[in-house]
């Protein structure tokens, strides 16, 4: 039942996104996307560039492994080539040197971003049955990520866990013991104090359940409980904009953006841009780079929060897309 991402590919991307507010939304159902302009082909491979002029690396996953371009001149590169197994969910440290990931839904490991000092952080071991979705806390200490318990047959438990990167000391910050509810892609707010994620109810109990009955977003303040974020039904992929005013999702195939308190949902795409799924925000609050899952296969892209402009990074697959916080 672990959620597996499509495959991925390479990436790259040349866009100038200028700042804007998520403030003065409106309600999704009622509120289109905006018009854009998506007529100017934009399929070769470069970098991201911010509206101050950075340029930024990105890293990506083309299972079985995930890939970075750091805007070098090199070519792009297997980001963890001494681990051998499918590699996926890379999420950079907030220096931007270094990469977490999972590999066969049973370690995250975390690498430095030239590809040495693999470590395996956490490795799952019964009765846990899943890990995956690494996030790094703001201050670079802590990783949450999922973690499933189970019986070799039923889930038993589905957690929020947090692992100390240093000691290897972990914590669990949220569980759910219905058995059939699953929790995904943990993402910490940026003053590290809440965690917003999805939460997925299934049809059973069995770990290899396939039918899925509901989806909704949940943030989780450390210490003090959990929430559903109301209007989120059928929301995935959540990320914290890097104010932490807003938090964007996929829900049906369509970026969404909404406050945390749950008010003001407005729809980033259209349906006749395609799916597209797999947000996250530039670091710098601009815009999203999400994953186009259209006819070619999932390719990567970016949205521009000033005037909607979507621009297609690259024709070949590309999934998981993540910008690297620092040049």
């Amino acid at each position: 039942m672990a959620r597996p991402g499509p495959a991925a590919a390479t990436l790259a991307l040349l866009m100038a996104l200028t700042s804007c507010s998520a403030e003065g939304v409106s309600d999704a159902g009622a509120d289109p996307a905006p018009a854009r302009d998506t007529s100017e082909a934009a399929t070769t491979p470069a970098t991201i560039e911010t509206s101050n002029g950075a340029t930024l690396p990105l890293v990506y996953q083309d299972s079985p492994s995930i890939w970075v371009d750091l805007a070098d001149g090199n070519d792009i590169r297997d980001a963890a080539p001494g681990v051998r197994g499918d590699k996926q969910h890379p999420d950079w440290s907030p220096d931007g040197m270094r990469l977490a990931f999972d590999e066969n839904f049973a370690t995250i490991w975390v690498v430095h971003v030239d590809g040495t000092d693999e470590q395996a952080i956490y490795e799952c071991v019964a009765p846990c049955a899943a890990v995956q979705d690494a996030s790094w806390s703001p201050d670079g200490t802590q990783l949450a990520f999922m973690r499933v318990l189970g019986d070799g047959t039923h889930t038993v438990a589905a957690q929020v866990v947090v692992v100390d990167v240093a000691s290897g000391d972990v914590r669990v910050v949220h569980e759910d013991r219905s058995g059939t509810a699953w929790v995904y892609q943990p993402r910490w707010s940026p003053d590290g104090k809440r965690i917003v994620l999805d939460r997925s109810v299934w049809a059973s109990n069995l770990l290899d359940e396939s039918v899925r009955r509901r989806t909704d977003l949940m943030i989780v303040t450390l210490g003090d409980g959990a929430r559903l974020v109301r209007g989120t039904r059928g929301g995935q992929a959540p990320d914290w904009s890097p104010d932490g005013s807003s938090v964007v999702f996929e829900v049906s195939g369509r970026l969404a953006l909404i406050s945390p308190d749950g008010t003001g949902r407005r729809w980033l795409t259209r349906k006749t841009d395609g799916p597209s799924i797999q947000p996250t925000f530039l670091p710098d609050g601009t815009g999203v780079v999400f994953t186009s899952d259209g006819a070619a296969g999932p390719t990567a892209a970016a949205i521009s929060l000033f005037d909607g402009t979507i621009t297609r990074v690259t024709s070949t697959v590309a999934t998981h897309p993540r910008v690297r916080p620092t040049g």
